[in-house]
């Protein structure tokens, strides 16, 4: 089963993928989200987004910002995303999940 996963910032109007598992870098530490979480707001510091779609783990660099989850939707407004980057290692944020 999987859910919607929104992220939208200032440069990336809507980017809308159907996700497995979600990672995300919470000011209080990295939450963990599945379908069926339960209602959600938090905010969410500098740090590594991680979605497990279908095709594996994608990474993605935030810049701070909101989510909120409701009904299998997860919505994430950041200020800015880097998606292209090189020499990010999943390994140990993988044996977390």
């Amino acid at each position: 089963m999987t859910f919607t996963v929104r992220l939208l910032s200032p440069d990336i109007s809507q980017e809308i993928t159907a996700c497995n598992h979600v990672m995300l870098p919470a000011v209080n530490g990295d939450i963990s989200i599945l379908t069926g979480h339960s209602r959600l707001v938090t905010i969410l510091k500098t740090g590594v987004f991680l979605e497990k779609t279908e095709k594996g783990w994608a990474p993605t660099i935030i810049l701070g910002g909101f989510a909120e989850m409701h009904n299998d939707v997860l919505i994430v407004l950041v200020l800015d995303i880097e998606k292209n980057f090189t020499g990010f290692n999943l390994g140990r944020r993988k044996q977390r999940c």
